[in-house]
């Protein structure tokens, strides 16, 4: 799958230009990143299985969208196009919840992100159209329930799922 040039920004969250994810990866760019966990009136959140042919996380529990913020876009525009596109959420306003920075090195590469997260509330029995590229499949959990996999290592989840919940859900 191709995807357009993302947001790179400066350590103040100014942006600076575009470049593929791949190189602000291997050179530590900074770079925006949109989050979004559904929540339904039962205080369950949604979360999405990746894909297994997704290169970062495949075959993992992640927030319910998330995605780059591609370049000249904003983090509203991302967290929309991500919800519409990844699970066929549309028509919806979405609460800002917070900003965060992190950094994480792995082998070769250094990530340093901004993490702007955002929640939605829908019924529990909303219908859901995922992207088969990206999305395997979405659950509901409850709150205890996702601890559970984070502290237990139960089943595999993303990076970005266990930030969210240490950051947003203690």
């Amino acid at each position: 799958m191709s995807y357009p040039p993302i947001q790179i920004v400066d350590e103040n969250d100014t942006p600076l230009g575009g470049a593929s994810i791949k190189e602000a990866r291997e050179k530590g760019l900074y770079h925006r990143i949109v989050r979004i966990m559904v929540e339904d009136n039962q205080g369950r959140v949604l979360l999405q299985m990746r894909s297994n042919t997704m290169t970062v996380y495949p075959n993992c529990w992640d927030n319910s969208a998330a995605g780059h913020v591609d370049q000249g876009e904003t983090y509203d525009q991302a967290a929309y196009r991500g919800l519409s596109e990844e699970i066929g959420l549309n028509g919806v306003t979405l609460e800002e919840v917070g900003v965060c920075v992190s950094h994480q090195a792995s082998q070769n590469t250094q990530t340093n992100r901004f993490n702007k997260l955002y929640k939605v509330r829908v019924p529990s029995n909303y219908s859901f159209i995922l992207q088969p590229e990206e999305v395997t499949s979405v659950q509901w959990f409850t709150v205890s329930e996702v601890w559970e996999m984070i502290k237990n290592k139960t089943h595999a989840i993303t990076d970005g799922l266990e930030d969210v919940f240490v950051r947003y859900y203690s």
